[in-house]
Order: structure tokens, then sequence, then C-alpha cells
């Protein structure tokens, strides 16, 4: 029996060792009360949430509505996710989408800023984050300026560009349109049957007069 133990121990640690539970927060594990709490921008307003292995605290300090992140064995796509969720709550669409467009993943840089948000790694805690965080956990901060996002210029949307004519058979050439070739009209040709006749019958007497 020893020996299936030590073979399963041996076996378990030619294995990565893998986050069975690991998850984001999604909007749709959020109560309606979650969402208007995690919405406002009242001073002392504060939320938790957690899964397996993301932690989420929400408060509001000045201007600011601060997202702050943990996440065990490291950030992850798991944590960029679970900003993403919670802004398309608090954003407009337009708002997240340029933030996505500045912001596409998690990076360690100390901090970024960008019209609307500052984005801090491992910043100085505030008193609610000393409260709800472990001193050794790493933090990651999503800061959202109220004020600034009015703004924000969504990128305009392309215009449309007309579609064009098919390209010729030959590259050189060019599509001349040929003259109209309609029927010669019954005056036009009266009038030369007249003209031809004259033009015959003076010929006709200067041969005569010069006899």
């Amino acid at each position: 029996m020893k020996k299936v133990w030590l073979s399963l121990f041996c076996l378990s640690l030619l294995f990565p060792r893998v986050r069975v539970l690991a998850s984001p927060i999604l909007t749709s594990s959020l109560t309606s009360e979650q969402k208007e709490t995690l919405k406002s921008t009242t001073s002392g307003s504060v939320l938790l949430l957690t899964t397996d292995n993301v932690k989420m605290l929400k408060s509001v300090s000045q201007d600011f509505i601060i997202l702050t992140f943990s996440e065990d064995g490291g950030f992850s796509s798991d944590t960029y996710n679970s900003v993403i969720s919670l802004l398309s709550i608090i954003l407009s669409p337009e708002h997240l989408s340029y933030f996505q467009g500045q912001y596409p993943g998690i990076k360690q840089d100390a901090e970024i800023s960008f019209t609307g948000f500052r984005l801090r790694m491992n910043p100085t805690r505030t008193a609610s984050e000393i409260q709800y965080f472990d001193e050794k956990t790493n933090i990651f901060r999503v800061e959202i300026c109220i004020h600034e996002l009015d703004d924000i210029t969504p990128t305009p949307t392309p215009p449309v560009v007309p579609s064009q004519s098919p390209t010729p058979t030959n590259p050189g050439a060019t599509d001349v349109e040929n003259p109209p070739t309609g029927d010669i009209s019954p005056s036009v040709l009266l009038i030369g049957t007249i003209l031809a006749s004259l033009g015959a019958y003076i010929s006709i007497k200067q041969i005569l007069l010069s006899n």
C-alpha cells in the first residue's frame, strides 16, 4: 500500500499545478443591488466581491470610483476579464470600448494614466484596502475619474467607401462610348436628293452650252 501512495505522489510531481477553480467576476453573478452599489458615486459606497481566486473592492474617493483587485497566484486574464465585466456596468459602451483600446491587458507598470482612468500596480494602500487585503497580497487598482469621462472622444466610425466600378479586362484600355448611329431623318434625305439633282442639272447644262 505504501508503494501505491509513493507512486501517486511521484506522479503528482510530474504535472504542473493548475487552478481548477480559477474564474473571473462576471456580471451574471451580481444582484441588482450590487450593480447599483457598483455604479454609485456616493462617498462611503463600498462593495466587496470574490470568486475562487479573484477579489475586488469597490470604493469612492472624491471624484473617483476605485476598483481594487487581488488574485491568487498572480494577476492573469481572470483579473482583466473581471475589470472589463465590472466596467461594463459602470461605463457606457463607448467608454468601455475606449478603455479596452487604451488598456488591452494587465501590465506590470507601476502606473498608467489616460483620460478618465488611472491604473496602479501595488500603490500606497488606502484605509479600505488595508482593511480588506492582506499586506503581503499584490493589488491592482483601477481609478475612474468621473468628471473626466465627458472629455473622452469615442473613436469615430470610419466612413463608408463607395464601391468602385469593375476594373476593365484590359487595364490600359479606356471605355469610350460610341456615338449614336440612329437612322437618317426623311427631311435630310429629301434635301440631299434635291441638291444632288440640282448639281446634275447644272453640270448637264454647262456641257450643252459648251457645245
